[in-house]
């Protein structure tokens, strides 16, 4: 029980982080939109500079633009990228943009002229994965451990935990079959007995479990307990509280696998309750209406009397009450006469005068023969 408890509170753990994550990859995404847009709009104006009409030099009409030196500038503002090796390019852009004919250039401006529209996958994802939270990575569970047979809870344990793990772990097949397949093979000792005749049957006309769901229902035939409802009924009615975390703890795992209504459910919790529970319970004037809600009361009761009990000075700390005692009282024998009364029945009882006789006189003190 501790482990499914462990189990689900790493699930519900997981599914919180992710969450998170996916909230994060949402905001890296719009932050790289943006990013994108900004650089496509100072390419697309780098790029209509470059491709724009020169005017020739007043003083010299002869001498053209392309033939007049430019210091550097110029080329740098000439931006040719080529797309690496092996990366394919997509664009981010919606597909009516994609489908806009791009205008016809020249040989010589077509070096410089750059789709804004692109960008390659490859620098996507790695300011993606960058991004806290950008990739998102399947979560890695340890396999529960294979079963090795048994029946009851045992199985029921089991099963529950390799339902959870393959949640976690199903895009690691491909299809229901191979998780069926990996079912059977965990299996050990007398459950690996029961596993390999359906094993041996898998992708045939004979195959009785091809997916998961007649994969549970046949291990719940074979393995778990049919007369599980009337055990639990046995085991709520004789159970009682040593701590109430615990009491209420076995109880939600009894009642489980019982159809009891909440009245039924509340009296036997409550007949389980140590005395001292039920005594501040009574003195409650807002009674709990149902099940939760005494365990919830029964809980806090317990905790209070355990801190009150911690708070205690230690016994030899404690004031000794003086007790003056009277010559004239007789002490109370009634005790004493009980205990005399049941030695007397004993056969071989030998009271303290006759003891002494024997003694006295060499005799052995229990039998009251000479020579031992």
């Amino acid at each position: 029980m501790d482990d499914l408890c462990d189990l689900l509170h790493r699930l519900i753990t997981s599914v919180l982080e992710l969450s998170t994550r996916v909230t994060e990859t949402e905001e890296a995404t719009k932050d790289v939109r943006a990013t994108v847009e900004n650089i496509s709009q100072k390419v697309d104006i780098i790029a209509g500079k470059v491709e724009g009409p020169r005017t020739p030099d007043q003083g010299n009409p002869a001498t053209t633009v392309d033939q007049t030196p430019r210091p550097g500038p110029s080329k740098k503002q000439q931006v040719k990228l080529e797309p690496p090796a092996n990366i394919e390019w997509h664009s981010i852009h919606s597909d009516e943009e994609e489908e806009d004919p791009a205008p016809a250039s020249s040989p010589k401006s077509s070096g410089s002229k750059i789709r804004a529209a692109s960008i390659p996958v490859g620098t996507a994802s790695q300011s993606l994965s960058c991004t806290p939270g950008g990739s998102l990575k399947p979560i890695k569970v340890k396999a529960p451990e294979p079963f090795k047979g048994g029946t009851g809870t045992e199985a029921k344990q089991w099963a529950a935990r390799m339902s959870g793990w393959l949640r976690l772990s199903a895009t690691q097949f491909d299809t229901k079959e191979d998780m069926v397949t990996f079912l059977l093979v965990n299996m050990e000792g007398t459950a690996a007995a029961w596993a390999l005749p359906h094993l041996a049957n898998i992708r045939t006309p004979k195959a009785t479990i091809t997916t998961p769901e007649e994969f549970d229902a046949a291990f719940e035939k074979a393995f778990f307990d049919p007369d599980e409802q009337r055990a639990a009924e046995q085991k709520i009615t004789t159970l009682v509280q040593t701590t109430t975390a615990a009491y209420a703890t076995e109880f939600w795992t009894l009642l489980m696998s019982l159809d009891w209504n909440n009245a039924a459910l509340r009296a036997q919790f409550y007949k389980g309750l140590h005395w001292h529970v039920k005594q501040q319970l009574a003195q409650k004037e807002d009674q709990p209406r149902d099940l939760e809600g005494l365990i919830a009361t029964a809980i806090r009761i317990n905790n209070v009397r355990r801190k009150l009990k911690l708070s205690r000075p230690p016994r030899e700390n404690r004031p000794k009450l003086t007790a003056t005692t009277s010559t004239s009282c007789p002490a109370n024998t009634g005790t004493t006469h009980i205990d005399l009364d049941r030695l007397k029945a004993n056969p071989n009882y030998v009271s303290k005068a006759k003891q002494q006789r024997q003694r006295d006189e060499k005799l052995c003190i229990k039998c009251g023969k000479p020579g031992h």
